[in-house]
C-alpha cells in the first residue's frame, strides 16, 4: 500500500444508497477504524473507504460485503408447531426437528419425563447453531414412551414446549399359570390371567393352540375374548402340550405355554374295537358277516350277523362297535367294499357300442364297451385272429370292471379290418366283432426305381407299376413331374391313366429327375423317383464343367489348386487347361496339364499381387465351360516372423493434456496378435486397438504426468516375434513447492521466507519461483519478487498489517499451484453408501495465527459447494455423513484462524456414495447364434466392490486374452466386454465369464453357436426318391418392439398365411442398424413362440428388425422391418443439470433466458414456476 508520497491525513467512510445506488460520505476517520451510526434497522449496506493527503482523496477501496442491520440481543424462542404429540409403531423412526433462534445464540436442553436425556446408541440429538434442533429415537421400543421437553435459554430470555410420544407395540405375553382342567378324552377346559402390558392398544383376543407330542407341531384349536377356553377335538390317549397369545392390532405376543403334559383320557374307558368284519356271502339285497370281539388278549368266540334291505347296485361297507356301561367303545376297522349284486351272471356285450365305423387315415375311433356278468368279466379284443399288440402306440385297450375301452389314434390304412371282442368268467362267455374302414391315399406307384427309356436331346419315356394298396379307393390318374436340377425346382409334365408316359420338351444337355404320383379322391399318393439323373442329351459331348477349384498352398511366387474330375462327356478327357486373373480383371492361360492329374502349381507369380485362377476340361469334342474361379489369395508367404514397421513410431515430447496417436504398420504371417506394455506393464489410460490384422492403433488423448515413460509393442505369431519401444515425456507445469513455507527474520517492513523445491519439475527445469504476499484486511494477492532458490527477503512491508504469503514454481510450461496457507486436497480413506471419510494436510503455513478449526464442504456432479461438518484444528480427518446412495460427490477443505478462512482446498476425487465392499456379481447375457465370419459380441454388466478382476474363458477352459481377432476390454468401470472377429464354426461352445475381488467370486456361461457351410458330404453320391412337394413359407407379419432397454428389444409378430405347405420349423431374427444396407442373423426362435428379445444392443445406436420363416423349403421371404427403435433405457428418473441454472442480474425490460438440459425416460414435462405461480411458455 503506497501513501502517494505525503502522509495520510484522514480516512473518508462512503455507503452505498440502497435505492440510487449512489455512493456518498457518512464518516471520516482519523485511524483506519470507524463506528457507523443512525442507521436504519433490517437494511443492507456496503461501505468503502477512501485515504486523503495534501493532494486530496485518493481512489476508493473495494466494498465490503453487504451488511445487514439487525439488533444484537433477541430473547429465546423456538418452533412449537415443530413439537406435537407422536404415535409411532415399535421399530419406526420417531423424530421431531424443532426450529429455534435468539441472540445470543441460545442453549438447548431435551428432557424426557423431567429427567435431562444423556445421549445412547438409540437417542440420538443434533443441533445446528442458532437454527434447529433434532431428537431422533432411530428404533422406538415401549419403554421410549413418555413426555418430551425442549427448553432452549439465552441471557436474553427463555422457550419450552411439551410433547408426548406414544410407542404402540405386541402386547406382552399373558400371565401364568396357564391352568388345564375338566380333562376328558375329547376336550378340556384352559384359564389365564391377561398380560402386564397390553403394548399401547386394547388386547383384541387370545389365540389357543395345541402341540400333539407325536407330531410336534403347534396348530390353532381356539380363538376367544376372555381368558377362558374350552378345547375341543382331542384325541384319546394322546399327550398334549397347550400355549396361549394375546393379540392387539400390532400383533400376537410371546406365548405362554402349559408347565406340563396333558393326556385326552376319560376317568374310565370305553370297551375296545372289535376285529374287521368279514363278508362272508351277499346278493342283491343282504351280506353275511363274522367278527372277533374285543378281548384282553385279543382272543375270544366269533359273532356273526346278516344284514339284510340292502339296495342292489349300491356300495357298502360295514363296522361293529362293542357297548359297556362306559358306552360305545372305538368302532372296527371297516370292512372290504361290497356292491349289492347277485354273485354269479353270465357275461353279456353291449352290441350297441360297437357299429361299423368309415374314417380317413389320421382320423380317430373310439369305443367305451359295457359288459355285465358276475364275477366282472376277462375282455380280450382280437384283430385278424391275433391279440391287439399292445406295443402299438396307436392302439390303447384299458379293461375295468363291467366296461372296456378301445382307443386308435392317427389311424393308417393298415387298421382297416374286423375287431373282435370276446368277455369270459366262472359262468360262461359272449363275443361280438366290429369292422373299421380307413379311407387314405393310395400307396406309391411300384416298379421301384421309376424306369426311363428312349432317351433323347428333348424326351425321354417313362415306365410303372399300380400301387399296391389302391387307399380303399379307386386310382383316378397319376401325376408325372419333372426336375432339371439346374433350377432345381419339380414341375408338372401332365397326366397318365395307364402306367406310361412320354415327357416332352427337355432341354438338351440339362440333367433331369423325375417322380410320379397315384391320385385317388384321398389325396395323391408318395412319389416313385428316378433312381439316377437323366441327362438330355444325344451322345458325345464337350467335358462337363468342373467344380470350383480348391487352393492348397501359396507363396510370394506361386499357388497350388486343385480340383475334381468332371464327365468326360462320352469322350475321354486329353488335358486341363489352368487359366489365372489378376488385378487387371484379364483371365491368360497359365499352365497345361496332363489328363490323370487334378493338382497343379502356378508359378512365376508377382509378390504382393491378388489373383484367381479356374480350370477347363478338354476332349475331342472342345474345351469344357470354364469352372468358377477359386476364392482370392494374394502372392505372398504363408509362414513369415513379424516386422514392426520402425518408420511409424518415434520418441516424443507432448504437453500435459494434449494428445498423441501412432498408426503402426505391422508385418507378418499369419497376421501377428500384438501387446503394448509401459515400464513393464500395461498401460493406464491409453486407446490401443488392434483389431484389424497388420496394424495396431495407439492413442493418449488429455495427456498426464505419469504417462511419461517407455512404451512397448510387441508382435508374436508362429515364426517368431519381434519388438520397439519408444520414449514418450509428458511435460507440464511443476508442482507445488514444498512446504512449509517457514518465515524468519520478522522486522517491521521485512520477512525472510524459507521452503522446499517442488517434486515434480514438470518435465523441464525449474527457471524460478515467483512469491506473493496478501495483506489480510483487502485480501489482495499481489507479487513482491522471484528467486532462484527457495529463499526469499521480503521488504516494503507495512508496520503492523498482517500478511500471508504463497510461493509458485516457475517453469516452461507454466507456473505451479501456488504453496500458501490452504489445506491440501481431501483423500477418501473410507466410504459406504450414505457417508465417507476424508483425511487431509494442514497447510504448510497457518497464516500467523493458530488453526481454529476447518470447514468441510461438499458438492453433488450436478450442485453447488455447500457446508457438510466442521473438525478441530487437531483433527485432520472427519465424516460426512446423509449421503444420497449413487450420488457422485467432490469435497474440499477450508483452514479458519483469528484472521479468517483459508482459500478452499483443492477438491478431491470425485467418488460415488455406495457400498465399498461388494461381493463380484455379474449381469445377464444372452446365448448368441451367428452366421460364420461375423463377430462374437459381448458387453456385460459386473457390478462389484473393489472393482473385480475380470476373466473370460474360451470353451476348452483356456483363458482369453487381447490380440489378433481377439478384442478384450475391462477398462470401463462395471462393465466388461469381449469382440472375436472373422469367426469360424471351432469358436462355438459355452464361454465362461469370472469375476473376482476380495469379496468373494462370480461366473457366468454363455453359450456360442456358429452357424456355417456344412462339410462336404461323403461319397458316393446316390440320388434316390428326391422330391420337393413344397415351398418356402410367406413373409411374417410386421414385427412390433414391445418392450426396449440400453442393450435390449423385445419383439412379437404375426405368423405368415401362407406356410409353403410343409410346417414352419423356425424363425429366423435379422437386425440392422437404422442407416445400414447389411441384415444379419442374430438368433433363432422355435416356430410355436412368434416372440423374442435381441440382446446385445449398443446404447444410443438405432436398429430395425425383420422376421424370416423357415421351413423344410428353407428360408422364405422377410417381413417388413419394424420402426426404428433407439437402444436406451425405457424408464429413466428426471434429473435437471443444476449447472446450467445460476443466479443472475439483468435490468428492467431486458431479455434474459436459461438453456437447461433436462434427461429422462420417457421425456419428462418441464414446467417452470415464478414466485410459485407457474409460467406460461413463451410466444413469438
Amino acid at each position: 500500500m503506497k501513501d502517494g508520497g505525503s502522509p495520510i491525513e484522514e480516512y473518508i467512510i462512503e455507503v452505498k444508497d440502497p435505492v440510487t445506488k449512489d455512493w456518498k460520505q457518512i464518516a471520516t476517520s482519523k485511524t483506519p477504524s470507524a463506528t457507523i451510526t443512525g442507521l436504519k434497522e433490517n437494511q443492507d449496506y456496503q461501505f468503502r473507504v477512501r485515504a486523503k493527503n495534501k493532494a486530496g482523496p485518493g481512489a476508493p477501496s473495494e466494498p465490503c460485503e453487504k451488511v445487514f442491520t439487525e439488533r444484537k440481543f433477541v430473547p429465546a424462542w423456538l418452533d412449537h408447531d415443530g413439537l406435537k404429540n407422536l404415535v409411532v409403531k415399535a421399530g419406526q423412526t420417531a423424530k421431531w426437528i424443532v426450529k429455534f433462534g435468539g441472540r445470543p445464540p441460545p442453549d438447548v436442553f431435551w428432557f424426557k419425563n423431567q429427567q435431562a436425556i444423556t445421549l445412547t446408541s438409540t437417542v440420538q440429538i443434533d443441533t445446528k447453531k442458532n437454527d434447529h434442533t433434532i431428537l431422533c429415537i432411530p428404533s422406538a421400543v415401549r419403554a421410549d414412551r413418555g413426555a418430551y421437553q425442549l427448553k432452549v435459554k439465552n441471557s436474553s430470555g427463555e422457550d419450552t414446549e411439551t410433547a408426548d410420544l406414544t410407542v404402540l407395540d405386541k402386547p406382552s405375553k399373558p400371565r401364568g399359570p396357564l391352568e388345564v382342567s375338566n380333562v376328558t378324552e375329547e376336550g378340556c377346559d384352559l384359564s389365564w390371567k391377561p398380560p402386564e402390558d397390553d403394548g399401547g392398544e386394547p388386547i383384541d383376543h387370545y389365540v389357543v393352540e395345541k402341540m400333539d407330542a407325536e407330531t410336534g407341531k403347534w396348530v390353532p384349536c381356539a380363538t376367544v375374548k376372555d381368558c377362558n377356553a374350552s378345547v375341543k377335538g382331542l384325541k384319546k390317549g394322546q399327550n398334549y402340550q397347550f400355549r396361549v397369545k394375546a393379540v392387539n392390532k400390532e400383533g400376537e405376543s410371546e406365548p405362554l405355554v402349559t408347565d406340563t403334559g396333558t393326556t385326552a383320557k376319560n376317568p374310565y374307558d370305553e370297551p375296545g374295537k372289535p376285529g374287521v368284519p368279514d363278508i362272508v356271502d351277499w346278493d342283491a339285497n343282504k351280506a353275511d358277516l363274522k367278527w372277533t370281539p374285543p378281548t384282553k388278549d385279543g382272543v375270544g368266540p366269533e359273532c356273526e350277523a346278516t344284514v339284510t334291505g340292502l339296495k342292489e347296485g349300491e356300495e357298502y361297507e360295514f363296522r361293529v362297535k362293542a357297548v359297556n356301561k362306559a358306552g360305545p367303545g372305538e368302532p372296527s376297522d371297516p370292512s372290504r367294499k361290497m356292491l349289492a349284486k347277485a354273485r354269479f351272471q353270465k357275461p353279456k356285450i353291449d352290441r350297441t357300442a360297437m357299429q361299423t365305423v368309415t374314417i380317413k387315415v389320421g382320423q380317430n375311433v373310439d369305443f367305451k364297451v359295457p359288459v355285465s356278468g358276475e364275477p366282472p368279466p376277462t375282455c380280450v379284443w382280437t384283430f385278424k385272429d391275433k391279440p391287439i399288440d399292445s406295443s402299438d402306440p396307436k392302439l390303447r385297450i384299458t379293461n375295468e370292471d363291467y366296461k372296456t375301452n378301445f382307443a386308435l389314434r392317427n389311424a393308417t390304412r393298415e387298421h382297416a379290418g374286423k375287431y373282435l371282442l370276446t368277455a369270459t368268467n366262472d359262468s360262461g362267455v359272449d363275443s361280438h366283432a366290429v369292422e373299421v374302414i380307413v379311407l387314405g391315399k393310395p400307396s406309391a406307384p411300384g416298379g421301384n426305381p421309376l424306369e426311363v427309356s428312349d432317351v433323347t436331346a428333348d424326351h425321354v419315356t417313362l415306365d410303372w407299376k399300380a400301387p399296391a394298396d389302391d387307399g380303399g379307393v379307386p386310382i383316378d390318374h397319376y401325376e408325372v413331374e419333372k426336375m432339371d436340377l439346374a433350377t432345381g425346382r419339380w414341375v408338372p409334365c401332365g397326366r397318365a391313366t395307364d402306367p406310361h408316359f412320354v415327357v416332352g420338351a427337355l432341354q438338351a444337355g440339362h440333367e433331369y429327375q423325375f417322380r410320379v404320383r397315384a391320385v385317388n379322391k384321398e389325396g395323391e399318393s408318395d412319389p416313385l423317383t428316378t433312381k439316377d439323373p437323366t441327362l438330355a442329351k444325344n451322345p458325345f459331348e464337350v467335358p462337363d464343367k468342373i467344380e470350383k477349384p480348391a487352393v492348397l498352398d501359396w507363396d510370394k511366387d506361386h499357388v497350388d489348386i486343385e480340383w475334381k474330375t468332371p464327365n468326360d462327356g462320352g469322350a475321354p478327357i486329353e488335358e486341363f487347361i489352368i487359366e489365372k486373373r489378376d488385378s487387371n480383371g484379364r483371365w491368360v492361360e497359365a499352365e497345361h496339364v496332363p489328363a490323370g492329374t487334378n493338382k497343379a502349381t502356378v508359378g512365376g507369380l508377382r509378390q504382393g499381387e491378388e489373383y484367381q485362377f479356374r480350370v477347363l476340361a478338354k476332349n475331342k469334342a472342345g474345351l469344357s465351360e470354364p469352372s468358377d474361379p477359386t476364392d482370392s489369395v494374394i502372392a505372398k508367404p504363408r509362414h513369415l516372423a513379424p516386422h514392426i514397421h520402425r518408420e511409424d513410431l518415434e520418441d516424443s515430447d507432448i504437453k500435459v493434456g494434449g494428445s498423441i496417436k501412432f498408426n503402426v504398420k505391422i508385418d507378418g504371417e499369419p497376421a501377428p496378435r500384438v501387446t503394448w506394455s509401459f515400464n513393464g506393464g500395461e498401460p493406464q489410460g491409453v486407446d490401443i486397438d488392434s483389431s484389424v490384422d497388420y496394424l495396431s492403433k495407439f492413442a493418449i488423448s488429455k495427456a498426464v504426468r505419469k504417462q511419461s515413460g517407455a512404451y512397448t509393442i510387441t508382435a508374436t505369431n508362429d515364426s517368431g516375434t519381434d519388438s520397439v519401444t519408444i520414449q514418450l515425456k509428458v511435460k507440464g507445469r511443476p508442482s507445488a513447492p514444498k512446504g512449509p513455507l517457514e518465515p524468519s527474520n520478522i522486522f517491521e517492513d521485512q520477512i525472510t521466507l524459507d521452503w522446499k523445491a517442488s517434486e515434480d519439475d514438470g518435465g523441464d527445469p525449474i527457471s524460478h519461483y515467483e512469491v506473493e504476499r496478501q495483506d489480510t484486511r483487502d485480501g489482495i494477492w499481489v507479487p513482491v519478487g522471484k528467486a532462484q532458490d527457495p529463499h526469499f527477503v521480503a521488504d516494503g512491508l507495512t508496520k503492523g498489517s498482517h500478511y500471508r504469503f504463497r510461493v509458485k514454481a516457475v517453469n516452461a510450461e507454466g507456473k505451479s499451484d501456488p504453496l500458501d496457507n490452504k489445506p491440501g486436497a481431501p483423500e477418501a480413506t473410507d466410504w459406504d453408501s450414505d457417508h465417507v471419510d476424508l483425511k487431509w494436510a494442514a497447510p504448510s503455513n497457518d497464516g500467523g495465527a493458530p488453526i481454529e478449526q476447518y470447514q468441510i464442504e461438499k458438492r453433488s456432479k450436478y450442485g453447488r459447494w455447500e457446508p457438510a461438518v466442521t473438525a478441530p484444528a487437531d483433527v485432520l480427518q472427519a465424516t460426512v455423513p446423509d449421503l444420497t446412495k449413487g450420488e457422485e460427490y467432490e469435497f474440499r477443505v477450508i483452514a479458519v484462524n483469528k484472521g479468517g478462512p483459508s482459500d478452499p482446498s483443492d477438491p478431491s476425487k470425485p467418488i460415488i456414495a455406495k457400498p465399498r465392499n461388494l461381493p463380484p456379481k455379474i449381469g445377464d447375457v444372452a446365448p448368441l447364434k451367428i452366421k460364420a465370419g461375423s463377430m462374437i459380441n459381448f458387453d456385460v454388466a459386473v457390478e462389484g466392490e473393489p472393482a473385480p478382476t475380470i476373466s473370460w474363458y474360451y470353451p476348452d477352459h483356456s483363458e482369453i486374452h487381447q490380440g489378433g481377432k481377439v478384442k478384450l476390454d475391462n477398462d470401463e468401470p462395471n462393465k466388461t466386454k469381449l469382440q472375436i472377429r472373422s469367426t469360424e464354426r471351432s469358436h462355438s461352445g459355452v464361454y465362461t465369464i469370472k469375476a473376482v475381488n476380495e469379496n468373494g467370486q462370480d461366473s457366468k456361461e454363455v453359450k456360442v453357436v456358429v452357424v456355417d457351410k456344412p462339410s462336404a458330404p461323403e461319397g458316393p453320391l446316390n440320388q434316390n426318391n428326391c422330391k420337393e412337394p413344397y415351398d418356402t413359407a410367406g413373409k411374417p407379419g410386421k414385427p412390433e418392439v414391445t418392450d426396449w432397454g440400453k442393450d435390449h428389444a423385445d419383439l412379437k409378430w404375426t405368423p405368415p398365411t401362407d406356410d409353403g405347405g410343409a410346417p414352419i420349423e423356425e424363425y429366423v431374427v435379422e437386425m440392422k442398424e437404422k442407416f445400414s444396407p447389411q441384415w444379419k442373423e442374430v438368433l433363432t426362435v422355435p416356430a410355436d413362440c412368434p416372440q423374442a428379445t435381441v440382446g446385445n444392443l449398443h446404447e444410443g445406436e438405432e436398429y430395425e428388425f425383420r422376421i424370416v420363416a423357415k421351413n423344410k423349403a428353407g428360408k422364405g421371404t422377410p417381413s417388413d422391418p419394424s420402426d426404428a427403435i433407439m437402444a436406451k433405457d425405457r424408464n429413466v428418473p428426471p434429473v435437471i443439470d443444476r449447472s446450467a441454472l445460476e443466479e443472475i442480474r439483468v435490468k428492467a425490460g431486458q431479455t434474459f433466458q436459461f438453456d437447461v438440459p433436462v434427461s429422462g425416460e420417457p421425456p419428462p414435462p418441464v414446467p417452470g414456476t415464478l414466485a410459485e405461480e407457474p409460467l406460461n411458455r413463451m410466444t413469438e
